[in-house]
């Protein structure tokens, strides 16, 4: 299953912005992802560093009793650059 939410976004169900709201998010996906499943999940805000969200992650996914047995980042590819070394694209893999 893949995780690729919008920076922020409204609807009629309500707002979604990732820098406060990641978790809303990612709980559903989460619990839709079978034992044994992956989940890609991906944030794109430079805002959010790659360890404040990698353990906004890991967090979440304690709380809702699907804690990540590992997880595998995948590095933006050069042609998606990032001036001071910290991409705004992070990329994880987790295994549930």
């Amino acid at each position: 299953m893949y995780l690729d939410p919008p920076r922020w976004a409204k609807s009629h169900f309500g707002t979604v912005d990732l820098i406060r709201d990641y978790p809303s998010v990612l709980k559903p996906s989460l619990l839709a992802v079978s034992e044994g499943g992956q989940l890609v999940c991906t944030n794109n805000v430079a805002k959010v560093s790659l360890e404040d969200w990698l353990d906004v992650i890991k967090r979440c996914a304690t709380k809702a009793g699907r804690p990540v047995k590992d997880i595998q980042l995948i590095t933006p590819e050069a042609d998606f650059p990032s001036t001071d070394g910290c991409h705004p694209l992070k990329i994880a893999v987790l295994q549930l």
